[in-house]
């Protein structure tokens, strides 16, 4: 949601003046604080300030009931015996699929990360084991599951070095 501040600001405050920018940054802020997913809290907060109760509600619906609706389709349309069947190639390929968004979005973070040259190696190799084992047949949910807990040691490691070198 930080990536699209500059449009939501050129949306909201200047073009359709919904609200101003210091009411935008405080949403912004409440949105992230809120145990919501930021766009939804946010959607919330904008219906809010420009219908109360009843905008909170649709903006809220607005987002949340397209996904709902397809999600709920597919659960009423596949029959869950075609998941071990016929499915297996189109899930193994979305798993592959996630896995290589997610290697996306890591490489972009570490070109724009102060490098650590112990943190990035372990990080490197903990991508790489989560591909290899996604792509060797690994569950997504399993594998996202160990290098999630992984990373979070890799993570606190590294924040625990720099601390100590900076203190």
């Amino acid at each position: 949601m930080w990536g699209s501040t500059q449009q939501l600001e050129q949306v909201l405050v200047h073009q359709k003046c919904w609200v101003t920018e210091q009411e935008l940054e405080a949403m912004l802020v409440t949105a992230t604080i809120v145990p919501a997913p930021r766009f939804i809290a946010f959607a919330a907060l904008i219906g809010y300030k420009l219908k109360q109760w009843p905008g909170s509600l649709a903006a809220s619906l607005s987002l949340i009931a397209p996904g709902a609706i397809m999600l709920m389709a597919a659960v009423f349309l596949v029959n869950p015996s075609l998941l071990h069947g016929k499915l297996d190639p189109l899930q193994h390929t979305v798993s592959i699929a996630i896995a290589g968004i997610l290697f996306g979005n890591a490489t972009t973070h570490f070109r724009k990360a102060k490098r650590n040259n112990s943190r990035t190696a372990a990080a490197a190799v903990l991508t790489i084991a989560v591909a290899a084992s996604i792509i060797a047949g690994v569950p997504l949910l399993a594998a996202a599951a160990v290098g999630f807990i992984a990373g979070y040691f890799v993570l606190r490691n590294g924040k625990k070095e720099a601390e100590h070198e900076s203190g």
